[in-house]
């Protein structure tokens, strides 16, 4: 009787260990942040010059306070897409149920701001 508690014992043990093993190996392995979704707008001016205005949401699974963020998101979605008139970025965490980014940054590249909405 002795020995099976301790079988018992020793196999919930080696359960836990190994949830919390693969829990860690996937933590380490998410990538910082993810570009979920894109909506681009283009339109000409008055003057004829063409503009391309561009919303992304992006979930963030790490660093979520670092205030680099949002410019390594930028020179991501710039080398693969090029480089927009005007780029909306939303920041959402990953672990959170609402629909409400936790910052909204926006890049006017015709006036050369940065502003941080939330």
């Amino acid at each position: 009787m002795r020995n099976r508690k301790k079988a018992v014992i020793y196999a919930v043990f080696a359960v836990l260990t190994a949830f919390i093993v693969v829990r860690v190996y996937f933590y380490l392995n998410k990538p910082e942040f993810e570009i979920t979704g894109s909506f681009a707008q283009s339109y000409t001016m008055v003057g004829g010059q063409r503009c391309r205005d561009t919303d992304i949401s992006v979930i963030v699974y790490k660093n979520f306070n670092d205030p680099d963020l949002y410019k390594r998101v930028k020179e991501e979605h710039n080398r693969i897409n090029g480089e927009p008139t005007k780029l909306t970025i939303n920041l959402y965490k990953y672990s959170v149920k609402n629909n409400e980014p936790y910052r909204i940054v926006v890049i006017d590249y015709l006036n050369n701001t940065e502003e941080i909405v939330k």
